[in-house]
């Protein structure tokens, strides 16, 4: 999360192995995400974060390509939304403490 919020453009978890100190990494591959990258996309006002994993290779230059894409599609497709609902905050707040607190 730190390199996406600091950074923009695509990076291979193998490249960020170097600056985890909490292990991230390795607890990944132990779920099964043994590959994957991040994106971040940043306009004005505006950041987009995925994560994409595999456990069977590292994604390929074309396939990061691709889904860089589709990932910039999104973000310009939800530019310039409103502020979410009450229930969609508190849905998201309950979903985060389910993946943080299990």
């Amino acid at each position: 999360m730190h390199w996406a919020f600091e950074s923009t453009g695509a990076i291979r978890w193998r490249d960020l192995t170097d600056d985890d100190p909490n292990g991230v990494m390795m607890q990944a591959k132990r779920f099964g995400m043994g590959y994957g990258f991040t994106l971040s996309i940043r306009e004005p006002g505006t950041r987009s974060l995925g994560g994409f994993a595999r456990n069977d290779r590292d994604y390929l230059d074309f396939e990061i390509d691709e889904i860089d894409g589709r990932m910039k599609q999104l973000h310009q497709a939800t530019d310039g939304l409103t502020e979410l609902s009450a229930a969609d905050r508190n849905a998201l707040k309950r979903m985060s403490i389910r993946m943080t607190h299990n």
